[in-house]
C-alpha cells in the first residue's frame, strides 16, 4: 500500500437508496472514475448515476461536469466522513429490484433433524467430546473458576 497516497484519501460516507457504506476516496480521481468505483457499493451504472455532496450546514453540492472524464474531485469541497449521495437516474422499471432480506421466506431445519445429521458441528463436537460433550468438561470449568477465585483471595 502507499502510504503516501493513503494519507490524502478522505474517507467519505456513501449513500444510496439500497446502500450504505463508508469509502476512502483519492481526490486526484476524476468524477468519471469516482462513479465507477461507487458503482460496486450502490449497484447503480455510472451513467445513471447523479451524485451530491452532503456538508454539515451547507447546502448540497451537486458534482457534476461537462467533461467528468478530466474534472477531478478535488475541486469539491470534500471533509472527511461527509455524505456522498448516489441517486439512480434511470427509471423505476429499469432499475433492479432486490427485496429485503428480511421478506424472503428462510428454511429452518428441526432441531431433531440437525441432531440426527452425521456431517454437522453437532456430530463433530460429539464425535470429538467437545463443550458440552466433553465428560470432563465441567470438572474442568469447575477447576478453572477455583483457581481463579483462589488467585483472587491472594491478590487481596
Amino acid at each position: 500500500m502507499n502510504l503516501q497516497r493513503a494519507a490524502t484519501d478522505i474517507p467519505l460516507q456513501i449513500t444510496s437508496e439500497n446502500a450504505s457504506a463508508e469509502r476512502r476516496i483519492t481526490p486526484s480521481w476524476t468524477i468519471a472514475h469516482l462513479k465507477t468505483k461507487l458503482e460496486p457499493v450502490t449497484g447503480i451504472p455510472p451513467s445513471a448515476q447523479q451524485l451530491s455532496l452532503k456538508l454539515p450546514d451547507q447546502k448540497d453540492i451537486a458534482i457534476e461536469a461537462e467533461d467528468e472524464e478530466s474534472l477531478q474531485v478535488v475541486r469539491f469541497p470534500l471533509q472527511a466522513y461527509a455524505e456522498i449521495y448516489v441517486t439512480d437516474s434511470r427509471p423505476p422499471s429499469s432499475r433492479l429490484h432486490i427485496p429485503s432480506a428480511s421478506t424472503v421466506p428462510k428454511y429452518t431445519m428441526p432441531t431433531s433433524e440437525y441432531a440426527n445429521r452425521t456431517d454437522s458441528v453437532l456430530a463433530w463436537k460429539k464425535t470429538h467430546q467437545l463443550g458440552r460433550f466433553d465428560p470432563h468438561g465441567a470438572d474442568a470449568a469447575r477447576a478453572r473458576l477455583e483457581k481463579g477465585e483462589r488467585e483472587t483471595r491472594e491478590r487481596g
